[in-house]
């Protein structure tokens, strides 16, 4: 896997380093630090919209103009999947979804499940942000995944309305979890192809430990 990882990244690997260079540890931990401020983010309580707003402003901040997917549950709480859209310079039309989700559950902050997605996938849109790739890449900041996938699956439902070419879909959840200090990182995967560029991704350009698991069900990966 390493040999055929290096070897399929090898037309790219300058660009991924430069990338990956550009990350800044201390920005995502300041994100992360002003999520957690807003307390429980679950659907109807006060950080849900607190978080919605938070994710706006910084991806107008990057140059995004993100849009809102609103929606309700049955007991009428609204809230709204953010998605911001970097255009593809040659082939518009495919998409592919990185996506992570930003309520918590109702009695904690959610600090791992799922700030650390979150300010991980914010970090990734503001270092794309000048570098749009051949297809479109759109970060999907879900709604409503502690309540039952919600968000996830307003996407998805818009998503088949519009007919959107969807080509793929990188869901980040709880990578912030460490084990006896090291971050390990366990790729829950429906599609092999994409678990092995991950692993070859982690392998080739990270000190990333990771495991991998053909389960996705119970995240909005399953949308």
């Amino acid at each position: 896997m390493r040999s055929r990882g290096s070897r399929g990244f090898l037309p790219i690997s300058d660009a991924v380093r430069a990338r990956v260079a550009e990350v800044s540890t201390a920005r995502i931990a300041a994100n992360a630090d002003s999520l957690e401020a807003f307390g429980s983010k679950y659907i109807g309580m006060p950080g849900n919209a607190l978080a919605e707003d938070y994710l706006v402003a910084r991806l107008r901040e990057y140059g995004y103009a993100p849009d809102l997917e609103a929606f309700e549950t049955r007991g009428g709480a609204r809230s709204a999947n953010v998605i911001a859209r970097l255009e593809g310079s040659a082939d518009p039309e495919l998409v592919y979804t990185v996506s992570s989700h930003f309520d918590s559950v109702e009695e904690g902050p959610g600090a791992d499940d799922n700030s650390s997605g979150t300010t991980a996938l914010l970090e990734v849109a503001r270092v794309l942000r000048d570098h749009p790739q051949s297809a479109t890449i759109e970060f999907a900041f879900f709604s409503g995944e502690e309540a039952g996938l919600l968000g996830a699956v307003e996407y998805v439902r818009r998503a088949l309305a519009e007919g959107k070419r969807i080509q793929g879909a990188l869901n980040n959840d709880m990578i912030g979890w460490t084990n006896d200090h090291r971050l390990d990182n366990t790729i829950r995967y429906s599609n092999a192809g994409i678990r092995d560029i991950q692993h070859a991704a982690a392998i080739g350009y990270s000190e990333l430990i990771t495991y991998d698991a053909y389960y996705f069900k119970s995240t909005d990966a399953h949308a």
